[in-house]
């Protein structure tokens, strides 16, 4: 996997995104998005963008988590499968509640 992400961001400008980087490590895009807020990953807009020292923290955590038998990240990913920010899609959906 690692190997992967690496030639993967060697052949596309030095970055990956979200979407490509839950396609390399078979995550979950909104597990992906929500690792990357908690991290710190820069936002080029409303996207985030991996360097390869982000994409590659992000690999080994999903790595220490499959080796741990974790689904953390999963427990919550069937909330909001539209959504592609968690968090802001609650504070925009203001209905008067």
């Amino acid at each position: 996997m690692f190997d992967d992400i690496e030639d993967y961001i060697e052949e596309h400008g030095g970055v990956v995104t979200v979407s490509e980087l839950a396609t390399l490590t078979d995550e979950n895009e909104n597990a992906v998005r929500r690792w990357a807020r908690e991290n710190d990953v820069r936002r080029c807009g409303a996207t985030f963008v991996f360097g390869a020292d982000k994409a590659l923290e992000f690999a080994e955590d999903v790595a220490e988590d499959e080796d741990e038998g974790l689904d953390d990240d999963d427990a919550d990913d069937d909330v909001d499968e539209e959504g592609d920010n968690d968090r802001e899609t609650d504070l925009d959906d203001d209905d008067g509640e």
